[in-house]
């Protein structure tokens, strides 16, 4: 111990050095500035950049839907038809329901069997 403790004093300020040293690393690696932390942030952007990539991608979509319904009549029809299951006067509309449905005798009237 007490050779330790002569070492020790002779060296005082290299081991102080050492000890600085060793926090500054320490620091380095895991403080709020730390490189892991800087690693999590930059994923945390790459994963932010990739979803406002497919949300810009979406918008413009939806940009060039919302203007061919505005501008093109075929369009709005088939929205029209798609979505208000509207029909023309004179058309007729078939309605097949598939054969597996449990509720598919449910669907048909009685009095048509």
């Amino acid at each position: 111990m007490r050779r330790w403790w002569a070492v020790a004093r002779a060296h005082w300020f290299a081991l102080g050095m050492a000890a600085i040293a060793l926090g500054l690393l320490t620091s380095a690696l895991v403080g709020e500035r730390g490189l892991i932390r800087v690693a999590q942030l930059r994923e945390e952007l790459r994963t932010a950049s990739g979803q406002n990539f497919r949300l810009l991608q979406s918008v413009d979509r939806l940009r060039k839907r919302l203007h061919a319904i505005r501008t093109d009549d075929t369009a709005l029809e088939r929205l029209a038809r798609q979505r208000l299951r509207l029909v023309r006067d004179g058309e007729t509309i078939y309605r097949i329901e598939p054969e597996g449905r449990p509720d598919a005798q449910a669907t048909v009237r009685p009095d048509l069997r």
